[in-house]
């Protein structure tokens, strides 16, 4: 019995008809001219290229070999295909689709080298894989967030551990002696001001810790009413002009214009007393004894209703390298406090926080050796 040969008469007929089947664009173009020698069913259903047509015209609707065409990389210098397949991604923006291109070149029947290229249809893919990336960024950006979170809490943990104990310490050593019988009075006077000024101090350490805490946790809540900003900065400088000021006899000074507009500013009293706090506090603890803080203190009603307050201070200045660590929790300058006092970088970062609340800016004006100036600006319409 003989078996008839399945072999098909016209090879090249069957070829072209399982090109068609296939759901991807194929087609083939001449490497001298750019024309199309071979359009599958797809390419032609998708673009209606057809053979004799330009590659560049019938896909791209350019007038040209486009710019991205790669076909050098695949002839020698002799125009004859090289044993090489590029695999690449495109986008096409005359239908605003991805595709990805696998491209050879190989010789027609006829002797021409043509280039043969299969884009297969990935926008979805593409779409799925730009996700993924997004959501492994956003994942990142999150781990990076968590370790900054982490680190911080450890630079908390230390300044908690080192800047309480020691005033603690203090404070207990102060109590015992004022417990000793027959203790000088001069002695029991000193021990009970050192006690006041060691317990001032770690109050406001642990409020500063108690409000990175609630920053961090976006707990910084606002209670705006109307008050008396004048009125206010005045109330805050007694209390240093007794106490900070005193002792490194400095001078605080306020300067007042458009004070009549200032005295019903709606902001939250609470924290923009510890913003003035803490501007000064640093301004005095930086500036050399016996010289002099200003205070000045001005309304803007154009071009909206704000509140500029300006604290300057005749200390070393900050140099513009140091000033980009200014407002940056935990950070601490090459300057140190004049007197020795602590300074644990909480409290500008703290008070750029309470500004940024109010929808406010602060910025300092500095040069090194001439002391600094902080600004803030408060809208309070």
């Amino acid at each position: 019995m003989v078996i008839p040969s399945l072999a098909p008469q016209n090879e090249g007929v069957l070829f072209e008809t399982l090109f068609d089947l296939i759901p991807f664009a194929i087609y083939a173009m001449d490497t001298t001219d750019y024309s199309l020698v071979y359009v599958n069913r797809s390419m032609r259903d998708r673009t209606g290229a057809a053979p004799g047509q330009k590659c560049y015209e019938a896909i791209y609707g350019e007038d040209s070999p486009c710019f991205f065409c790669r076909m050098r990389e695949l002839i020698d210098v002799q125009g004859k295909p090289k044993q090489e397949t590029l695999i690449f991604e495109h986008f096409n923006p005359l239908d605003d689709l991805w595709y990805q291109l696998q491209e050879k070149t190989l010789f027609w029947p006829d002797g021409r080298t043509v280039k043969y290229s299969i884009a297969v249809e990935v926008s979805a893919l593409k779409a799925t894989q730009n996700r993924l990336a997004e959501a492994h960024a956003e994942l990142a950006l999150k781990n990076r967030e968590l370790e900054n979170l982490n680190k911080e809490k450890n630079q908390l943990l230390g300044i908690a551990a080192h800047d309480l104990r020691n005033p603690i310490s203090a404070i207990a050593g102060f109590s015992e002696l004022l417990l000793l019988d027959g203790m000088d009075a001069e002695v029991k006077q000193m021990s009970s001001e050192k006690i006041q000024e060691l317990s001032h101090s770690t109050l406001d350490l642990l409020n500063d810790i108690l409000d990175v805490s609630a920053i961090e946790l976006g707990k910084l809540a606002l209670e705006r009413a109307p008050l008396d900003f004048t009125q206010l900065c005045v109330s805050r400088l007694d209390v240093f002009r007794a106490t900070m000021a005193k002792q490194k006899q400095i001078s605080l000074q306020l300067e007042v214009k458009e004070n009549a507009a200032l005295s019903r500013v709606n902001v939250d009293k609470q924290r923009i007393s510890q913003l003035l706090d803490n501007l000064i506090s640093n301004a005095i603890k930086f500036s050399p004894t016996g010289s002099l803080v200003e205070v000045f203190l001005q309304y803007h009603a154009v071009p909206n209703s704000s509140v500029e307050l300006r604290i300057k201070d005749h200390g070393p200045g900050i140099s513009l390298d140091e000033q980009g660590k200014l407002f940056v929790m935990f950070q601490t300058l090459a300057a140190k406090p004049t007197a020795g006092e602590s300074s644990t970088g909480l409290g500008l970062a703290i008070v750029k926080k309470i500004v940024d609340a109010h929808n406010g800016q602060i910025r300092v004006e500095s040069i090194a050796g001439e002391g600094a100036t902080f600004i803030v600006l408060l809208p309070i319409a």
